[in-house]
């Protein structure tokens, strides 16, 4: 049934939250790879639906027993895709939505160079506004303006580079390109 694996990745605070749950309701029978993590849930975040939650004790067996595709250190956190999250996804959708750091998509397509992957990116005083708005504290701020400098770096190895400064028009481009990647994989 998989025809169209499309990831979402970028800077933190560019919206790749807020894309992908548009890019969901504009694509209401999309799946999704759920991504495992061993940071902390954010407020409303939910186990199983917006990550998969675990110890770094627990998620580093789940490592060494080979469940994952990718993993990355992410700000001191670890983050992984497994294979058993990605396969349901694709025996259930004709079009699977992942959202991901850079590095991790950057891994996935050496494995899965059909992937479509899109990177998010927005100007650094937004970015610095919404990481503030979504209360991350001083010290991881700066931690994530730093690694988005590097991962910036990788934005020409995506199909995509989207600014995301006015998200109804970032939306509407993004939804355009799935629409004509999903015409070409039928």
């Amino acid at each position: 049934m998989f025809h169209t694996w499309v990831i979402i990745t970028g800077a933190s605070g560019a919206g790749k939250d807020v894309l992908t749950k548009g890019i969901r309701a504009h694509f209401p029978d999309s799946g999704k790879v759920v991504t495992s993590t061993t940071r902390p849930p954010r407020p409303g975040e939910v186990d199983g639906i917006a990550y998969h939650f675990f110890s770094t004790e627990e998620f580093e067996q789940r490592l060494a027993l080979g469940e994952f595709i990718e993993h990355m250190n992410v700000h001191g956190f670890l983050y992984g895709t497994r294979h058993l999250d990605l396969a349901d996804a694709r025996n259930r959708h004709d079009l699977v939505i992942s959202i991901m750091d850079p590095f991790g998509a950057h891994a996935i397509l050496q494995q899965y160079p059909d992937a479509r992957t899109i990177f998010v990116d927005a100007p650094k005083k937004e970015l610095l506004r919404r990481l503030v708005a979504r209360g991350d504290d001083k010290m991881m701020i700066a931690k994530r303006m730093k690694t988005r400098n590097s991962e910036i770096r990788l934005r020409h190895e995506f199909a995509l580079y989207v600014q995301n400064i006015d998200l109804a028009n970032t939306l509407e481009k993004i939804v355009h390109h799935i629409d004509v990647w999903r015409a070409s994989n039928a």
